[in-house]
């Protein structure tokens, strides 16, 4: 220490020391601030290095996510197509083969041509020539309302159940048939739920299942057993089981 004052003003071993108590606060203070540069410096670098991480997670999730939700949509691409390149099958068009599914699933409510353009998502005009055909071939039949002679009702005929027995949807029937029970009804859910958001972007209608309705009034006292309060009519034990184009969900 004592060489260091000695040599402090750079005259040579013998000259005068040029320590002062004021140069040593000066040294200290510039220890302190480098020590605190560093201090400073190590904390942004670990903060960043937190943040790099963290970002680079999010980022790997939001692809992650992206890529399945990419994935999913390729998927029921390919099962869409399996299923127009099967729907052709008893003189039938795909088209024509789902009229047929709604009509048998459709309440009497729905069992109309708007019903049905609405399920479809087609015009009126697609669905006036799809009707006539299936009309024709003697699959349905069509018949004015009782109450209003301007709405026309549609009904399965027994040809129409039994080609639904042929179903070319059955080889997706007997695919699911291989899930566990609880895979099957996750399954189903995840699908109707996929459907539901699609629909809303569009504006489109849920056609649910009449019972899970907010409108559904089960074993009302004057229903048979029960009675739709939107159409304030009674409703049966089938009519319950069944899509309807008036269904407002409960959520």
């Amino acid at each position: 220490l004592l060489s260091n004052r000695e040599g402090f003003g750079g005259h040579g071993r013998g000259a005068k020391a040029a320590w002062s108590p004021a140069a040593t606060r000066n040294a200290d203070k510039k220890a302190y601030f480098i020590e605190g540069f560093h201090k400073v410096s190590t904390r942004y670098y670990r903060a960043y290095r937190i943040h790099d991480r963290l970002a680079r997670k999010v980022f790997s999730r939001y692809y992650e996510t992206v890529k399945t939700s990419q994935d999913v949509a390729v998927v029921l691409e390919r099962l869409a197509r399996v299923v127009q390149n099967e729907a052709h099958a008893d003189g039938l068009k795909p088209t024509q083969w789902e009229a047929l599914r709604y009509l048998a699933r459709a309440n009497r409510f729905s069992r109309t041509p708007s019903g049905l353009t609405a399920y479809l998502g087609v015009t009126k005009g697609t669905v006036s020539q799809t009707l006539n055909a299936l009309e024709r071939k003697g699959i349905v039949t069509k018949t004015a309302d009782a109450v209003d002679r301007r709405q026309v009702c549609i009904d399965v005929t027994r040809h129409g159940s039994t080609l639904l027995e042929r179903d070319p949807l059955g080889g997706f029937t007997r695919a699911a048939s291989a899930l566990t029970a609880t895979e099957c009804d996750r399954f189903a859910e995840n699908l109707e739920a996929l459907l539901k958001e699609v629909l809303r972007q569009r504006g489109g209608r849920p056609f649910g299942v009449c019972k899970t309705c907010r409108h559904f009034r089960p074993n009302h006292a004057a229903g048979t057993p029960h009675r739709c309060a939107l159409l304030d009519v009674p409703l049966s034990i089938d009519d319950s089981s069944l899509i309807c184009a008036e269904q407002s969900p409960t959520d």
